[in-house]
């Protein structure tokens, strides 16, 4: 059967429920987030490296997974580095395959210019003086990724390291998102639970790293992945796009991907279904990143038969219960993310520093309808990459910087996006305080 936008957006709308427009018609929500137009602009110097790819490719998933349509403005080019979940070797062949098969009703069509009401993104130092509802200019170096104002002057997008140019797409994607609620509530003044939640970013900067951080030589060799979910996807989603990275990876999940997961599964196309998750993640290791699976939960008793964690771990687990198990068993590093409504946390813990159960002390068991969108679990996927990747090659964070916390659609706002310690509880549930 085939799978409508309802369907594929059930979680959005829940979203958008429970934390923007509590009184929103479903039907009226999918044809405004459908009747908006994503912009992305590129010239041929801005679209040929592998990291402006990242950037575009990461809009595109990100947005089509919101159900909008999507116009390209710019030249057709090949496909540079690994740039999953795209299939072909052609950049704009694969993104209009791409948009097609996420959201039913998603699109992308190649155009010369943007047109009255997009929502337009120029990559790096494209010229740009067409027509658009709001536009901004995406920027990016290895770890920090900027959307400013469409007049600003910036650099092609030519960094080693994609993680700037993966947070300059994700900040972007909740633009299209918030352009259609805004739409929709001029349309049938529905209830607005705070109306500056809607307005649109004039500009931000996500900095994953501080200046100066390597962009190479990760020791990253080995890694668990504890659930095959949303943030896992995520991490996976980035570090294949690492130039060099060599790792292998284990995972565990025991279900099946389904039609709801579509709105924030980073690899996952609709085409792909029906397929289990360890599936769904498997079928992307490439060059020297290979991905073996289990279909099992970790419950105690795999965490037993385990003869030893991988040197790097990350929980990406909807409970925090999952969190608890696996820290208990200590391993040497463990990096844990997740998300709550628009909120996305992630921290890194070892022995000598407050413990995941420190910052997750409170039982939270995951129900069957968890509310979230594409760009919260992509950007909870991105911080614990990040996180991965900056303490294998600069060491821990500072222990001020233990965990970062971030608002995925008000990534401008003064607390939007914020890193802190973690404080050792004498009570901790893993027993780290004693």
């Amino acid at each position: 059967m085939e799978l409508t936008a309802r369907q594929t957006l059930a979680r959005t709308i829940l979203l958008t429920r429970q934390q923007r427009l509590p009184d929103v018609d479903e039907e009226m929500l999918i044809q405004m987030l459908a009747g908006t137009t994503v912009a992305i602009v590129a010239d041929e110097e801005n679209v040929i490296t592998p990291s402006a790819q990242a950037a575009i490719t990461t809009l595109v998933s990100l947005t089509a997974a919101c159900g909008v349509q999507i116009r390209l403005v710019m030249p057709e080019v090949p496909v540079a580095g690994y740039q999953p979940p795209l299939f072909g070797k052609s950049l704009v062949a694969g993104l209009h395959d791409l948009a097609a098969d996420v959201v039913a009703g998603a699109a992308a069509v190649v155009d010369e210019k943007t047109r009255r009401g997009d929502v337009a993104f120029v990559i790096g130092s494209t010229p740009w003086n067409g027509e658009a509802d709001n536009a901004w200019r995406l920027a990016a170096d290895d770890w920090c990724g900027s959307m400013l104002p469409v007049r600003t002057s910036a650099k092609p997008i030519s960094a080693r390291l994609p993680l700037g140019s993966l947070a300059a797409a994700t900040a972007a994607s909740a633009e299209p998102y918030r352009t259609a609620l805004r739409r929709l509530v001029a349309a049938t003044g529905c209830q607005v639970t705070e109306i500056g939640l809607l307005r649109p970013a004039p500009e931000l900067t996500i900095r994953l790293a501080p200046s100066g951080t390597p962009s190479s030589d990760f020791g990253l060799r080995a890694l668990d992945l504890v659930s095959a979910g949303a943030l896992s996807s995520a991490v996976l989603h980035v570090l294949l796009r690492v130039q060099g990275l060599d790792a292998a990876v284990r995972l565990w999940e025991p279900q099946d991907a389904e039609g709801s997961n579509l709105n924030r599964y980073a690899l996952l196309r609709r085409s792909m279904l029906p397929i289990t998750k360890v599936e769904m993640l498997t079928r992307w290791a490439h060059g020297s990143i290979s991905i073996a699976g289990f279909a099992k939960l970790v419950d105690e008793e795999v965490v037993k038969s385990l003869k030893d964690w991988a040197p790097w771990v990350f929980v990406g687990a909807d409970t925090v219960e999952a969190r608890w198990l696996v820290q208990r068993a200590w391993p040497r590093h463990l990096v844990v993310a997740g998300t709550a409504g628009f909120m996305a946390m992630a921290s890194e813990h070892d022995r000598e520093r407050p413990c995941a159960g420190c910052l997750h002390p409170a039982s939270n068991p995951a129900g069957p309808d968890i509310a979230t969108i594409s760009f919260v679990s992509y950007l909870g996927g991105l911080l614990g990459a990040s996180r991965l990747l900056r303490w294998s090659v600069a060491g821990p964070a500072p222990a001020g910087e233990q965990m970062t916390e971030a608002y995925a659609d008000r990534l401008d706002s003064p607390t939007g996006y914020r890193s802190g310690p973690v404080t050792r509880l004498r009570d901790c549930p893993v027993g780290c305080g004693s």
